[in-house]
């Protein structure tokens, strides 16, 4: 009996990934989740320095907004679309054809550890 789709396969997917622990991939699945990461990585770092890439930046910092995640070298932080677009195009700027899931999984990824506090009015 095969079990029907869910209404929301995002959701599923994400109950999936959040409950599952890693052993219960396949090490081949594993294997190359690391090397997509590594490479990704970096085409990131390799690509930051990039024409335009400092430009977009500077654009996300002006901005502002709440800062969960990290630009990659720099370390500034802005919210997580700016820090994926920034990201992506040093990605982009080494690969344009790799993956791009990754670059908006770091930026995602930190805003579940990391909660946007107000600024306090004093």
């Amino acid at each position: 009996m095969t079990e029907r789709p869910t209404a929301d396969p995002i959701a599923a997917l994400a109950q999936f990934a959040a409950e599952e622990p890693g052993n219960a991939l396949p090490g081949e699945t594993l294997s190359f989740a690391w090397d997509l990461f590594v490479d990704t990585m970096g085409c990131i770092l390799a690509g930051s320095s990039a024409e335009g890439v400092d430009a977009i930046r500077r654009q996300y910092l002006d901005w502002g907004g709440c800062p969960t995640s990290t630009v990659l070298p720099s370390g500034d932080r802005i919210p997580p679309p700016g820090a994926n677009a920034v990201n992506l195009s040093g990605q982009n700027a080494m690969a344009p054809v790799a993956a791009q899931a990754v670059s908006a999984i770091l930026a995602v990824s930190q805003v579940g550890a990391e909660q946007c506090k107000p600024a306090s009015k004093e």
